[in-house]
This record gives structure tokens, C-alpha cells and sequence, in this order.
């Protein structure tokens, strides 16, 4: 008691006491639903992701929503009133209506409280009667009740018409309306209402309470938007919908939110919203790990860290491919909106219709709302606008079409590029890979399911063992190859190519020396060549021979050339699809695992220190001597090679991607070759090769056709234009205007944004021929002179599905490759490019090879793959590690089997083949002598045939510089 009375017990303490208390509650509060709502908002995200991918749509086609039960019945309508002077109210509202069900939609709508509480119309007043009948609340009274808590009037409703008997309607108060609107929503909304529901109502009440009476000093209104003038109080009631983004005052009542005939918040509108949700939420949680986890990890390429990291890429690669199909939909909608005004559509009609079309006054809806009626059946009709699907404006804007000679040129570099790997010089020659140990060969991917399913003929000990077969499969495969290259008999060549590969490449890999990258994007190229066609009809024996037939009498008709553009369009990207996949992927593989830190200067110098120093095909020696630049030079490199290669995945999408990242990409090979001497043979060629069969539209084509590819997306002109604009809205200097006549669409886009009288002089300026050329682009084709009809539905759905098929297929390529890099798994013809992803860490260890003769004297460099040129590195030091630690095993037995005839046959005969395994802490010392602190020595001895090993071996020997004898380049 004595302690009590020391405390102070005035008023102001009290009061100050309370407002602490109050405050710590509303923060409560506040947290609480930040955190359901942010679960709420997660689920949701991952609910709409799960439908589409099941419902085996492109990424923003599906725009249908399952219809689920609850909400509202539809024999209802709910009238919200909201403080229309309250931001939070506002926000209530905006939530609500990008959440709503589909079939709850039409039945809830909001309204100011003001205009209830003052009675400014009938509606108004109707309300308020009600409010008050049911709350037992007097009129004078009424305005503090609606400004203290959330009212809402159910009502029963027929026929779009509320019924207007008091007894009839229901008013819920607080908290039942919060839970009212969660259950009209999307899931997991509705589950929440019932949670709520079940809570106890004292606690619910008296948080909504706490939240209600602080609302305005935690999330005060926008600056000169928190009250309205008293002249303004008392206007007449508005039928128009207000803008979504500013809050509504009393003298602006709310119409239905989304009414039927409204799409600001339709389900399109909802995918959008989810798919932007989705892009931040993954965005975030890549964030988090690439700049916190993986940095602070042990820098693998597999573990819990990196998987969960991988996830967290794909759901952000999904929901931005998702993102981009919504917005090219909603841009294409606008753009033929912006068409049609600009070409004048209804100047055509008597003015006498249009007036009679545009005198039909709006109606008021019973709840403030605005509902538009119909004109009379007996007025002709303007061309309707009709929003394109998601995948056929993806088409557009992205896709675009392709010459025959396009398909051509892309032919002839696939069947170049794999023709190059069956040289022998490239490769091994298949023959000499049977020679190899058998535990050396570990099939992966399709050869080793066919292994599984047919032992007999693919097995390790079947085919891979048989050097004649091997041969005789290297020499069909270089034949279908240059078939294919000539064009002879493509349509059934192609595929055999492609299928003989697929074994060539796979026997290859199955020693784990041309892994990765190797040929996948040539091989890719052609399986797509031969699955979609159309690579023979230009440059080919197969044109060639058409046009020497009959047939190529026949001439196509204008709509079928137009189809046929825009399949080789499909084919082109999906190409190119596969192509920034390679980078894309080796991008990710690196930042999911060791995170921004891949790319810090002291992670990539190791790397290039390793690789330079380790005995390859043939040695440049650049990075050794730019041992001594600074860290930031480095990491310099480092930023570039990782976000550049990440970057390349915008190449299908961006004009500047388009321009510049294949290019530095290329750039970039050639500074992997001086600085790490390892040679992309495959995608040195690839790239200049892709600039080329994208720029061929418009140069080898007929003249004839050239007009569908005029400002495609893959016309460079355009491309260039787009990507010079894009640069000066970025850039900080003033720019020049371009030319108006560079991009000729610019004008007529720009036509439909300018007053009546000015977009009529711009359509007067307007040849008739481009005129004709954007109708139909828009959707519609000239009928007679004078007028225009609606374009043929039919032929609109053809294309659409024709689209959508496409789409669909694009979309099932995209998802097996990122599939299959979620699994972090090489399975060939699919890998995750994981190579070099993980980090690398001082003091570095590298390898070389020397050749001893039988007094242990130096005679010169020797390289593994002299003893067989299918060989890998790993696995040469794993069998030279099995046989000095366990020479009896069957492993060892095979090894030196196969070794002692092949070392015996070497030039010079060496008596000793030494692999040195050296380590370097450069860190310690940069100039340390042979760049070697001590090494582990592997020593073969070829006449006694055994294997010793050495460890911590000093002083290191010194390095011979000299490349010697190596039989293949571009191997790693």
C-alpha cells in the first residue's frame, strides 16, 4: 500500500497512461493483420500459381478463375459504408475489390458514410432509415456511429433492384463487416472470415475498436484530401466511378466496385495484381537469399540453402513470364484502342447514328452506381475493341514472324556446329572411347534410361563398348548432318539427325569431358528445327526440287503466307528461348550458390588463377599476369560475367537485351579464352550466327513478303528504335527527338492521345494503304468502299487457339529446362550449367602433367588425353587415387589394363607420367616461386605398371609452359 501511494495517481498520468496502453494495442493490432494478411496474400499468390500450372496454360493466358462457393448469395446485395474521408477506408475498398469472387462481384458496393449521415439523396436517406431502425440510434447521433465503426446494410435484392422495405435488410456492425468482406473473397480470405468467426467477439470487438479509434493518426489522409469544403458538401450526387487511387469524400459517392460492365477490377485485372504479388514476394525472397543466406553459407552448388534458393528463382522466373503475358495483353488492348481512334472507325456512320448513340443518357443505380443503357437495336454498331487473350498479344509483341530463309540459315548453322563436334580434332572419335575403362563410363539422362530399358544394345558393356558400332554411329550421324546442312529430304532427315546426336552427344558425356554447355544449343536447335518444320523450304535440295515441280505452281494465298510467318515466328523463338537459357541458367546456377559474393573479386581471381595455371589444350597465361591488379578489377569481371549472363534471359523480351547482352556475351567468351584458356566453339559461332537469321527477314525474302515482318518485333530498325528510347528515358542528358518517320506506327499511336481536331489532321495525313494494313492488324479487314465491317470472329478464335497452342508448347520447353535446373540435376540433353558455379577459395589447387624418362629427367609435358582423348580430368586423378590407395580392386586392375599399351605407345617412351597436384596461397605471396607452396605427386610408373603417391612434396618442381601433345581443343 505504501508503494502504491508514492505512485502518481493524477488525471494527466491516467490519461497518459491510457493513451501508452492504447497505443501499444493499435500496434498489436496492426501487427496481427500484417501478418495475416501477408500469409493470406502468400497462399493466395501460390493458389493462383498452382491453378495455372495445372491448367497447363502460358504464363497469363488463364484468366478465368475457378468460380468457389461462399460469399454472398446472389438473392443480396451488401452496401459498405466507409469513412469517406479515411486513407485506411479507401485502401479497404481498392483490397476488397481485387479480391472479390467472381460470383460476389456484382453484389457488394461501397458508399460514404458522410452521405448517409447528412442524407443527400434518396438512396442516402433510404440507408440511414435503416441504420437507425436497426441500431436504435437517433438521427443526431447518426454520423458519430457510422464515423466510429464500419456499418453495412444487406439487403434483398431481385433483379438487380433492391428491395426497399426496412425489415427485409440487415445491418452488421465493426467486425461482422470485416469478416463479411473476407468471406466474399478469394480464398484463403473466406477460411479467414470463419477463423475470425470462431474467435472470441470480446477480443475481436475490442481490437476492432482499438484499430478504429486510432485509424486516422496511424494512416492519416493524403495532404488537402482530409476534408472538403462546405460548398462542396451539399453537391449533387456524381453517377461516375472515382478513381481508384484517391480517396473518395462525401461528395463523391461509391458506385458498385466492380460492376459487371467495369474491367478496372475484373478478373484480368485480379491476375495482374497476383501476378505482380507474386514477382515481389519471390523478388523478396531471392533478395534474401542471395545477399544474406548463400553469402554467409559454404558456397555449394547442392544443400537445403541452395535448393530453397532455387525454388525461390523459379517461382520469380514463373510469375514474371506471367507478369509480362498479362501486360502485353493489357498494352495490345490499349494499342488497337489507340488504332481505331486514330483511323477514325466511326467516322463512317451517319452522324446522325452516332449522335443518337452518344445521347443515351446514363442511368443511376439504386446504390449511387452508374449503369450504362444499351442504344437502340436499331443503330449500327461501331467496330467493337475486344481485348486480346494473353497469348496472342504475347505472340505480338514478343514472337512476331520468320521467313522460310530465317529457318534456312538456322539449319545450316545447327548442322555446321554439330558437325564440327564429330571431328576429331573436336572430339574423340567415338571408336577410341570403347578403349576407355568401363567404370570411367557413366551414362546420364536419355542414354542412360535407354541403357536401363535395352542393356543389350545401349548398356555400358553393349554399344559404349563396341568400337565398330561407335564408328559406324559417327559416321551415319556426320552424314544425316550434312543432309541436313544441304537440305535433302529435311522433314525426315532433320529428326534422324537429331536422334543420332542425341546418342553421339550422349556417349560423349558419358565420360564427363564435354559436359555443360557443349553443343546443347545446336543440338536444341535442330530437335526444334525438326519437330516444328519448315527448315527446308529455303536454300535447301528440297526447294530446289519443289520449285521444279508442279506444285510450286500453286500460289499460296496471302492469309496462308501470314499463318505460316507466324509459325516459323514460334519456331525463331523457341530457338532463341533455348539460347538466353544457357546463359540464364549458368547465371542462376551461380547465384544460387554462393549468392552476390560469386561475383566478389577474390572468388573470381581464384578462379581465373585456377583455371589459367591447370594444363589445358593449349595455354594463355593472361590472368597470371594481371595477378597484381586490385580486388576491384576483379570483382569487376566478376559483375560482369554473372548479371550478364543473368541479363541474357531478357533477350527474348527487352530492345536493348536484344542489341547489346549477346554481344558482350560473345565478348565475354573471348576474354574466357585469354583469360582461363578454355574455348565455346559452339556458342562463338552461335551468336554472330543469331544477330544473322534475325536480320535475313528483311534482306533475303521476297519482296513480296518482306511487309510481314516490317516492324516485328525482330526488325532491328524497330528493335534500335526501342532501344535508343528506352536509353534516353534512363538517361539523364536531354535527348533528341527521333525522326517521325522512323518508327512509322509512332504517329498514328500518338494520334489517338491528341485533342478531336488535332487527331483528325493526323488521320487525314494517313495513307489509305497503311490505314487498310492497321485494320487488319486491329482485328478487322475492309469490306466495301466507304465502309468497314467487323472482322470475322471465327477467323479471330482460329488464331487465338492457334496462338495459345503455341504458347503452350513455348511454355513446356521453358518449364522442363527450369524443372530439371530446380533439381540441380545433369540428366542430357537437359543439365543445370552449374559449371564453375560454386566458390573458390584461397589457397587454390591446379594440376599438370609431366613426362619422366627412366633417370627421372624432365621430358616434357604430357596430357591425359594421350593416353585416350575422351578422358576427364576428375576421373583420371580418381583412378591414379584408387590405385595408390587400393591397388587390388577391379577399378585399379581396369586403369592399369588399359594404361601401360597406351603409355608405351606415347612419343619418347616416357618411363614415368607424373601428375602434380599443386597449391597455391597466393594471398600470401603473388610472385611465390613456381606459384607453388608444395604439391601431392601422383606417380605412374609405366614398366613396373603401379601407381605411387607423394604428399607434401617441397620444393616444387619448376613449370614447363610448353603445351604438348594435346589431340582436341574446347575441352574443360
Amino acid at each position: 500500500r505504501s508503494s502504491l501511494q508514492k505512485l502518481p495517481c493524477t488525471t494527466a498520468s491516467m490519461a497518459t497512461c491510457s493513451w501508452w496502453v492504447d497505443q501499444v494495442a493499435m500496434a498489436g493490432v496492426v501487427a496481427v493483420l500484417g501478418v495475416a494478411v501477408t500469409l493470406c496474400e502468400l497462399v493466395r499468390v501460390v493458389l493462383h500459381g498452382a491453378w495455372h500450372a495445372l491448367c497447363g496454360l502460358v504464363p497469363g493466358a488463364a484468366t478465368q478463375k475457378p468460380r468457389l462457393p461462399g460469399g454472398p448469395s446472389s438473392g443480396y446485395q451488401m452496401t459498405v459504408l466507409v469513412d469517406g474521408e479515411c486513407a485506411v477506408c479507401s485502401a479497404l475498398r481498392i483490397f476488397v475489390a481485387y479480391r472479390l469472387r467472381s460470383s460476389s462481384r456484382s453484389l457488394v458496393r461501397f458508399a460514404p458514410a458522410q452521405r448517409v449521415a447528412d442524407g443527400l439523396d434518396s438512396e442516402a436517406q433510404r440507408l440511414a432509415a435503416i441504420i437507425r431502425q436497426h441500431t436504435k440510434t437517433p438521427g443526431s447521433s447518426l454520423g458519430a456511429t457510422l464515423d466510429a465503426r464500419l456499418h453495412a446494410v444487406i439487403e434483398a435484392r431481385s433483379d438487380k433492384t433492391t428491395v426497399t422495405t426496412s425489415h427485409d435488410a440487415t445491418v452488421l456492425v465493426g467486425a461482422d463487416v470485416i469478416f463479411a468482406l473476407a468471406e466474399a473473397c478469394h480464398a484463403p480470405y473466406s477460411a479467414l472470415a470463419c477463423i475470425g468467426r470462431c474467435a472470441p467477439r470480446v477480443a475481436t470487438t475490442a481490437a476492432y475498436d482499438v484499430f478504429a479509434r486510432n485509424r486516422r493518426a496511424w494512416f492519416p489522409p493524403r495532404s488537402g484530401r482530409s476534408s472538403s469544403s462546405p460548398s462542396r458538401l451539399r453537391t449533387t450526387p456524381t453517377t461516375t466511378t472515382p478513381s481508384a487511387a484517391a480517396p473518395p469524400g462525401r461528395d463523391k459517392p461509391l458506385s458498385t466496385t466492380t460492376h459487371e460492365g467495369d474491367s478496372s477490377f475484373g478478373e484480368a485485372a485480379q491476375c495482374r495484381q497476383v501476378s505482380a504479388e507474386g514477382v515481389g514476394f519471390s523478388a523478396v525472397a531471392v533478395a534474401a537469399f542471395v545477399m544474406v543466406a548463400l553469402p554467409l553459407g559454404d558456397g555449394k552448388k547442392d544443400g537445403p540453402t541452395q535448393f530453397a534458393a532455387r525454388c525461390a528463382c523459379a517461382a520469380l522466373i514463373f510469375f514474371a513470364a506471367q507478369y509480362l503475358a498479362d501486360r502485353a495483353a493489357e498494352d495490345d488492348t490499349e494499342k488497337t484502342t489507340k488504332l481505331h481512334s486514330a483511323v477514325a472507325i466511326g467516322d463512317d456512320l451517319p452522324k446522325q447514328q452516332q449522335q443518337a448513340s452518344s445521347a443515351v443518357p446514363p442511368s443511376s443505380s439504386p446504390g449511387g452506381g452508374s449503369e450504362t443503357t444499351a442504344p437502340p437495336t436499331t443503330t449500327t454498331p461501331k467496330r467493337a475493341v475486344v481485348a486480346s487473350p494473353a497469348s496472342k498479344a504475347f505472340e505480338d509483341r514478343y514472337v512476331g514472324r520468320a521467313s522460310a530463309e530465317s529457318l534456312a540459315v538456322m539449319r545450316v548453322v545447327a548442322a555446321f556446329i554439330l558437325y564440327l563436334f564429330t571431328l576429331p580434332f573436336f572430339t574423340a572419335p567415338l571408336a577410341e572411347t570403347a578403349l576407355a575403362p568401363r567404370f570411367m563410363c557413366k551414362p546420364t539422362g536419355v542414354v542412360r534410361l535407354l541403357g536401363v530399358l535395352a542393356p543389350s544394345v545401349f548398356g555400358p558393356d553393349a554399344l559404349l563398348a563396341d568400337a565398330d558400332g561407335l564408328a559406324t554411329l559417327q559416321h551415319t550421324t556426320r552424314a544425316l548432318l550434312v543432309s541436313v546442312g544441304v537440305g535433302f529430304a529435311t522433314p525426315l532427315v532433320a529428326p534422324a539427325a537429331a536422334a543420332c546426336w542425341l546418342v553421339y552427344g550422349g556417349v560423349l558425356r558419358s565420360y564427363n569431358t564435354w559436359r555443360g554447355h557443349s553443343f546443347i544449343a545446336a543440338w536444341w536447335t535442330l530437335v526444334v528445327l525438326a519437330w516444328r518444320g519448315g527448315a527446308g523450304e529455303r536454300f535447301s535440295v528440297d526447294a530446289w526440287l519443289f520449285h521444279s515441280s508442279k506444285k510450286s505452281k500453286q500460289v499460296p494465298t496471302a492469309e496462308l503466307r501470314r499463318r505460316q510467318a507466324q509459325d516459323r515466328g514460334w519456331t525463331r523463338f523457341m530457338v532463341t528461348l533455348v539460347f538466353a537459357n544457357n546463359y540464364f541458367m549458368a547465371g542462376l546456377s551461380k547465384f544460387c550458390a554462393s549468392g552476390v559474393a560469386w561475383a566478389f573479386g577474390s572468388n573470381l581471381k581464384a578462379k581465373l588463377l585456377q583455371t589459367s595455371l591447370t594444363q589445358g589444350s593449349f595455354g594463355v597465361y593472361l590472368s597470371l599476369g594481371l595477378r597484381h591488379l586490385p580486388s576491384v578489377f576483379w570483382g569487376l569481371l566478376g559483375f560482369c560475367g554473372l548479371y550478364g549472363e543473368l541479363a541474357m534471359g531478357l533477350v527474348p523480351f527487352d530492345a536493348v537485351a536484344k542489341l547489346a547482352f549477346p554481344t558482350a556475351m560473345w565478348g565475354m567468351h573471348l576474354g574466357i579464352i585469354a583469360l582461363q584458356h578454355i574455348v565455346f566453339v559452339d556458342l562463338l559461332t552461335m551468336i554472330p550466327s543469331w544477330y544473322a537469321w534475325h536480320a535475313v527477314d528483311l534482306v533475303l525474302s521476297p519482296r513480296e513478303d518482306r511487309g510481314l515482318y516490317v516492324d516485328g518485333p525482330w526488325d532491328w530498325r524497330r528493335v534500335a528504335s526501342e532501344a535508343r528510347a528506352a536509353v534516353a528515358r534512363w538517361s539523364p542528358l536531354p535527348s533528341r527527338r527521333h525522326h517521325a518517320g522512323h518508327h512509322k506506327g509512332k504517329r498514328l499511336l500518338r494520334a489517338g492521345d491528341d485533342d478531336d481536331d488535332e487527331a483528325g489532321g493526323q488521320q487525314q495525313r494517313v495513307p489509305l494503304v497503311k490505314k487498310s494494313l492497321l485494320l487488319q492488324d486491329a482485328g478487322a479487314v475492309d469490306a466495301e468502299a466507304g465502309g468497314t465491317v467487323p472482322a470475322d470472329e471465327v477467323l479471330q478464335q482460329q488464331e487465338h487457339r492457334h496462338a495459345l497452342h503455341n504458347a503452350r508448347r513455348a511454355a513446356g520447353l521453358v518449364f522442363v529446362f527450369v524443372f530439371v535446373w530446380l533439381q540441380g540435376a545433369e540428366w542430357y540433353p537437359w543439365n543445370s550449367f552449374r559449371m564453375f558455379a560454386d566458390w573458390t577459395a584461397n589457397p587454390i589447387d591446379y594440376e599438370r602433367y609431366v613426362a619422366l624418362d627412366a633417370e627421372r629427367r624432365h621430358l616434357r609435358n604430357f596430357h591425359m588425353h594421350q593416353l585416350n582423348p575422351v578422358l576427364n580430368r576428375k576421373r583420371f586423378v580418381d583412378a591414379l587415387e584408387t590405385c595408390a590407395t587400393d591397388a587390388a580392386s577391379a577399378d585399379c586392375a581396369a586403369f592399369l589394363a588399359f594404361a601401360q599399351p597406351q603409355a608405351r605407345a606415347m612419343p619418347d617412351t616416357p618411363a614415368y607420367l607424373v601428375l602434380e597436384n599443386r597449391v597455391w596461397d597466393y594471398e600470401r605471396d603473388i610472385d611465390r616461386k613456381n606459384y607453388c607452396d608444395e604439391m601431392t605427386v601422383y606417380e605412374y610408373d609405366v614398366q613396373a605398371n603401379r601407381v605411387v603417391r607423394k604428399d607434401h612434396v617441397t620444393p616444387c618442381d619448376p613449370i614447363d609452359w610448353k603445351t604438348c601433345c594435346t589431340r582436341t581443343i574446347g575441352t574443360i
